[in-house]
């Protein structure tokens, strides 16, 4: 869905998008050639001299001063710079978010920046953020208040957004821990880290999300690897020694792909 070009939305672009369509209106734009294409059309065998060649021209289209020259050209790059610019933002607009898009690109750029400023640069790195943090995980940026921090979450729980991300965030990081069940209240917080596989957090950027390890087509509809895992232990027979066993080894399989190796499962 990108563009070959980046779309940046520099100050110059945003300026583009902000130009009135009157302000760039080309007078008879369409119909004024320049002299050299009236030569080609009307005087291809030189039959006018070139002070008739231009009385012809100046007779059927007026004449212009250089001012007026300067200003239509002007128009017409600046028109030229903002159709070429709309197209690259409309290649943008249906792109889907990824793991290591960073927050400015997703976020308005005051909340971007403060969020940068607390060290949180990537999409993955809010996540893991969240996840870590629990629900208060908004204490931890400057000046993000709590409706703020409502929002990030309930966006990134849309299923537009979670599906390409492949993350699921934690309980812990969209509702308050008094207002949770308390089976999952009186659970640990969940980290990245060697903690059981019910606790683990998987970093975004190593879900196993956008890779091609799963088959042309794939029969579960999980999102990530810890999905694809949870959903193949569910197949298991449970009150069985099989589940508890395969549960160990893909516990131990998980834990050493992300923290010794530094890859996705898939």
């Amino acid at each position: 869905m990108r563009t070959s070009r980046t779309f940046l939305p520099t100050p110059s672009n945003a300026y583009l998008f902000l130009l009135a369509p009157e302000k760039l209106a080309i007078d008879n734009d369409a119909a004024i050639p320049t002299l050299e294409e009236y030569r080609e059309q009307h005087n291809p065998h030189e039959f006018y001299t070139e002070d008739e060649l231009i009385a012809l021209f100046t007779d059927e289209y007026g004449r212009t001063t250089g001012k007026q020259t300067r200003r239509l050209e002007r128009n017409r790059r600046l028109r030229t710079k903002q159709l070429h610019a709309l197209v690259q933002l409309e290649a943008l607009v249906g792109a889907d978010p990824k793991p290591t898009d960073g927050v400015d690109g997703w976020h308005i750029p005051v909340l971007a920046q403060r969020l940068r400023d607390a060290g949180i640069r990537t999409l993955s790195e809010l996540v893991a953020t969240i996840n870590a943090e629990g629900y208060r995980w908004y204490s931890k940026v400057p000046r993000i208040s709590e409706k703020a921090a409502a929002q990030i979450t309930k966006w990134l729980t849309e299923p537009s957004v979670s599906g390409p991300l492949g993350i699921s965030l934690h309980p812990y990081g969209v509702v308050k821990r008094r207002d949770l069940p308390g089976s999952i209240a009186a659970s640990r917080l969940p980290e990245t880290d060697i903690v059981p596989l019910e606790h683990f957090v998987l970093p975004a950027e190593l879900n196993g999300a956008p890779d091609t390890n799963r088959g042309e087509r794939p029969l579960l509809s999980a999102r990530n690897d810890l999905d694809a895992i949870n959903a193949w232990l569910a197949t298991c027979k449970p009150a069985s020694y099989t589940p508890r066993s395969y549960r160990k080894e893909c516990e131990r399989f998980l834990l050493w792909a992300i923290l010794k190796k530094g890859k996705p499962v898939s």
